[in-house]
């Protein structure tokens, strides 16, 4: 443990010394080992502000795409498929990046938390 909090350098106390739920406590209330974004803080004004700014907007959008399933494949009944090979190829792509910068984003605090605590602590404690 002490060989790890000397490598990981997140927290200036040693792991041995503490529990596991002040170890936890210690790291929620420490300095993040990276810089967030102001959308990753859910109690931020910004997204407080966007929540609730566009509520209706998401579920008269969401109405909509209800609408789209059902009369969709209704109006295409008798029509010839389009072709999207290329632009679903692009949205796979895409969509397989956003993947690994997440899984990078949201990959090294899991990691910082395991190696130190164990799975429990990584998954089940928030």
């Amino acid at each position: 443990m002490e060989r790890l909090s000397r490598v990981w350098n997140y927290v200036d106390i040693q792991a041995d010394d503490l529990g596991p739920r002040d170890l936890f406590a210690n790291w929620t209330n420490s300095k993040p080992h990276k810089e967030l974004y102001s959308f990753e803080l859910l109690d931020s004004p910004t997204v407080y502000k966007f929540i609730t700014g566009y509520r209706k907007f998401a579920i008269w959008l969401g109405f909509v795409y209800l609408l789209f399933l059902y009369f969709g494949p209704k109006y295409m009944k008798n029509r010839p498929a389009f072709n999207l090979k290329f632009p679903l190829a692009i949205w796979n792509f895409l969509l397989a990046a956003l993947s690994v910068i997440l899984l990078w984003r949201s990959g090294q605090d899991y990691w910082r938390i395991w190696a130190t605590s164990g799975h429990y602590e990584a998954v089940c404690l928030k």
